[in-house]
């Protein structure tokens, strides 16, 4: 197996730039990071990557070690040797940043559903708000936007960068896991999937007055668990009445 090998260089501070569509730096561990340079030096190598899919035109960006660069403008260093990596892709950038974290801080769907809201994508914006008007998670607000499954194909269009929303009727959808979920009082994303789930399990032939209808005469949902074959199983039985 062929490995890549990226080359070190000798990066200029000032020329480095901030990808608009990375996590915030956090104070408190610039601070952490900045008492450790002054104590014992720089001890780690930041990865850089040159690209001219932010503005046309080739400029350099921190992918990884921000909070160190931003130590080296405060204690006025002028260049730091670091790992280079050449992208014209966003998504591979994304990703690329995405995999350098995990090792301290894992990307969750939120990190990334930002990150690309970084580069303007309507998309993206649009997912964020549902997710936040309506108190679903982004996965859950994924799958109503997108029509695919909670955790299959919306997920991984997140992370990849190539979400669309297609999904028909989605109003109409948010609504009525709005109403059903006040009805049995959770926000437990295990009973939205599964709502989700049974919802489009009917190929369009949902009648959501009857699912209100059997869920008020059901004294079965009640403390639910989060077991999410469990609850479209008793999601199932309510509606079907078997």
């Amino acid at each position: 197996m062929k490995i890549t090998q990226h080359k070190i260089e000798n990066v200029s501070i000032s020329k480095v730039l901030e990808l608009p569509f990375n996590r915030p730096k956090v104070e408190k561990q610039v601070k952490v990071i900045g008492q450790s340079v002054a104590s014992v030096g720089i001890l780690r190598t930041p990865v850089f990557v040159k690209t001219k899919a932010i503005t046309g035109r080739y400029e350099t960006y921190t992918a990884d070690g921000q909070h160190l660069v931003e130590i080296c403008k405060r204690f006025d260093i002028k260049s730091i040797p670091g790992i280079i990596i050449e992208s014209n892709s966003v998504s591979e950038i994304v990703n690329i940043m995405s995999l350098l974290n995990n090792v301290n801080q894992r990307w969750t769907l939120i990190d990334y559903v930002n990150s690309y809201c970084g580069t303007g994508n309507a998309d993206f914006f649009a997912l964020k708000n549902h997710s936040i008007t309506n108190g679903f998670t982004i996965a859950i607000s994924a799958s109503i936007l997108s029509g695919t499954n909670v955790a299959g194909a919306g997920c991984k269009s997140i992370k990849n960068g190539t979400f669309k929303i297609n999904a028909v009727e989605q109003d109409v959808i948010t609504q009525n896991l709005i109403d059903v979920s006040t009805l049995v009082n959770t926000t437990n994303a295990k009973f939205h999937r599964a709502y989700l789930n049974f919802y489009r399990s009917l190929g369009g032939n949902y009648n959501h007055k009857r699912m209100i209808t059997k869920i008020q005469e059901s004294k079965e949902f009640v403390k639910l668990p989060h077991d999410q074959a469990y609850l479209y199983e008793l999601i199932h039985k309510t509606y079907i009445g078997k």
